[in-house]
């Protein structure tokens, strides 16, 4: 099961989601990547993965992972934390050029332009662990299936995957108080994607890869059926 995903932001006037728009407008708080190298790091040291850093830590090393490709990282700060606790080559990606600004930190290993809804070819090993950080909701089944299948055939391993929007009661409520308060504030809704119910996650990655380890699907570790 799924359902329509929709957020409202400071001054965000697309009927879709604008990436571009949300990470160059320092009023979006929440998603805007800073200028300058001061206030990245403050993002970086403010947001908190301990439980996610603690058992990616542990999955690394019990399966010798040595290199780390991350889909989709946004304003990266997962994968900071998760470089500077582990040591692991770790390569970053995103759709928008806003992902350059990370170069000033001279700290990852690799910034790339990918985009996950078309064809990508990745420098992959046995060793290496693709991370989706919550970049479900904008892709249709189609897309999300499909990007399982391209990372199968290109023998990726392993993969952290983690749900931006799991359904539930609670987010079905979530999603009647967004509506409700846009229209007391007179703002208009923009369409994030979609949130899915744990069963149809599964669909999408059960030809191609097996739940490995499950915390609730707050976060899942899937392994590759064929290697």
């Amino acid at each position: 099961m799924k359902l329509k995903h929709y957020s409202i932001f400071y001054k965000h006037q697309e009927s879709k989601i604008n990436w571009r728009y949300l990470r160059n407008n320092k009023n979006e708080t929440e998603y805007f990547i800073p200028l300058n190298e001061e206030d990245i790091l403050k993002i970086f040291e403010k947001d908190n993965h301990t439980d996610v850093l603690d058992s990616t830590k542990k999955y690394i090393d019990k399966n010798k992972i040595n290199r780390i490709i991350s889909l989709g990282s946004g304003r990266s700060s997962l994968e900071y934390q998760l470089k500077l606790k582990t040591g692991v080559y770790t390569i970053i990606s995103d759709i928008t050029e806003s992902i350059l600004r990370l170069k000033k930190l001279d700290f990852f290993d690799e910034i790339l332009f990918i985009d996950i809804t078309k064809k990508f070819d990745l420098k992959s090993s046995s060793s290496t662990m693709v991370l989706l950080p919550r970049i479900d909701t904008e892709l249709s089944d189609s897309q999300l299936k499909n990007l399982f299948k391209n990372l199968n055939k290109q023998k990726v391993k392993f993969i952290l995957f983690i749900p931006a929007q799991l359904l539930s009661i609670k987010s079905i409520l979530v999603q009647f108080y967004i509506i409700l308060k846009a229209v007391m504030q007179k703002k208009p809704l923009v369409d994030c994607g979609y949130s899915r119910s744990r069963s149809s996650f599964r669909k999408l990655w059960e030809e191609f890869y097996d739940i490995h380890i499950n915390y609730n699907y707050k976060y899942l570790f899937l392994i590759n059926k064929g290697l």
